[in-house]
């Protein structure tokens, strides 16, 4: 074959690499994942463009590592398989170092370069071009074949201009890698979000129901009655005693409710912050905040516990209370009694609330955490504590429970806070 064969071969087998280099292009447009660009770099320009070896390696950040993404050759004998992956340390062999230093390699005889790593087979020489994605190297394709001096300058420029053709794709499906997490993350944040607001409209019904019955009730017994009052003051000059305490009373309950209401929403938007909390530090808190129900009934706070742990002050303050008022009002006893308690295991810390009241039938433990549900006795309150309590619960990924209750002798509540 003389010259003018040669060069008319060396022009044919340029043009040929163009019409493939061309179509690859086309075939990366309908790429959109990282292993589908690895596969079509293998599959669409090496394999066609004659090379006996390639594997495409991206870099795992996390793990410091390249892996292998996709293959051609005898690392890959059918469809998208690739038999013994390995990982390479980022900056360790050939390959690793090439994705370090972001500068392309030939070598030439692998037997005289250290830095070879074997893979399936021993080849002679290499070739190694890393694929930036702006400044940084986040893959390298690599190239083996089993003679020496085999790789020139010509091989080093179509896989540069492969890798940067493949950059501009690669960054695309990055991007839509990030807007997928991220519009996971944005669907599963709505649907809590949604679960979070079917819960709050639950409760505004409730509140509705509340605010038409309750609230209405205390406002309409103090309005009748101010009118008689206002009727005998006309007629007679005096005042019924009897009117003025249902007045009086009815104030009291209105406050109370609107109080409790005030709680509940307090409760739902504090932020609960993580800081030592002192259970018998808090238990004198919630008695100076109580103090006056503790005088009106005559009731006693037992807590010999002096323990710290980690959680929200403002929360375990909230639940204590709440547990604690609860027992005093819910009380038929002359001298309410309330204990707390404190026992602790490998994962938990349980703090135990008991009093000595009306305590609780069975058929009504299921429903008692419920906004508004209220016992059928004579005794008064907003039924929004306990819902309170298990917000607050929620909040702190604690879990609230009944361990106890007799009718008549008391209920025991166990509250079971996560270690942190």
């Amino acid at each position: 074959m003389d010259i003018t064969e040669h060069i008319i071969n060396d022009l044919v087998s340029v043009e040929r690499d163009k019409e493939i280099i061309f179509s690859f292009v086309k075939d990366l447009l309908n790429t959109n994942t990282l292993e589908d660009i690895a596969w079509c770099i293998c599959k669409n320009a090496i394999a066609k463009l004659g090379f006996v070896d390639c594997v495409v390696y991206f870099v795992d950040k996390k793990k410091g590592v390249l892996y292998q993404q996709a293959a051609h050759g005898p690392k890959n004998p059918v469809a998208k398989e690739i038999i013994c992956k390995i990982t390479i340390p980022f900056g360790k062999g050939i390959v690793g170092s090439v994705a370090d230093s972001g500068e392309a390699v030939i070598i030439n005889d692998t037997s005289d370069d250290e830095r070879y790593i074997l893979d399936d087979n021993y080849r002679l020489s290499e070739i190694a071009v890393p694929i930036y994605v702006g400044d940084e190297v986040i893959g390298v394709i690599d190239s083996e074949h089993p003679d020496k001096n085999f790789f020139t300058q010509y091989h080093l420029q179509m896989l540069k201009d492969i890798a940067q053709f493949s950059s501009g794709r690669i960054e695309h499906a990055l991007a839509l890698e990030k807007l997928n997490h991220y519009q996971n993350k944005l669907e599963s944040l709505v649907q809590e979000r949604t679960i979070e607001l079917i819960n709050r409209n639950d409760q505004l019904l409730n509140f509705n129901f509340v605010l038409s019955h309750d609230l209405k009730q205390s406002v309409r017994s103090i309005s009748n009655f101010s009118e008689l009052i206002q009727k005998e003051i006309k007629q007679k000059g005096t005042v019924n005693p009897g009117f003025l305490d249902i007045v009086i009373s009815s104030s009291k309950e209105l406050y109370g409710i609107l109080n409790k209401l005030f709680e509940f929403q307090h409760a739902q938007d504090s932020p609960y912050e993580n800081e030592k909390v002192n259970l018998f530090d808090l238990i004198k808190q919630v008695q100076n905040n109580i103090g006056n129900l503790l005088k009106e009934r005559n009731a006693q706070i037992n807590c010999k516990v002096n323990h710290s742990f980690w959680s929200s002050r403002i929360g375990i303050f909230i639940i204590l209370k709440n547990l604690i008022e609860n027992g005093i009002k819910y009380n038929e006893s002359k001298n309410p009694i309330i204990n707390v308690s404190w026992t602790e295991n490998e994962d938990s810390i349980i703090i135990d609330v008991e009093d000595n009241g009306i305590g609780i039938p069975i058929e009504d433990q299921p429903k008692i955490f419920g906004l508004f549900n209220r016992l059928e006795t004579n005794q008064s309150g907003s039924g929004i504590g306990l819902s309170i309590v298990k917000n607050v619960c929620e909040k702190l990924n604690a879990k609230i429970s009944i361990k106890n209750s007799i009718p008549g002798e008391g209920t025991t509540f166990s509250v079971c806070l996560p270690k942190k």
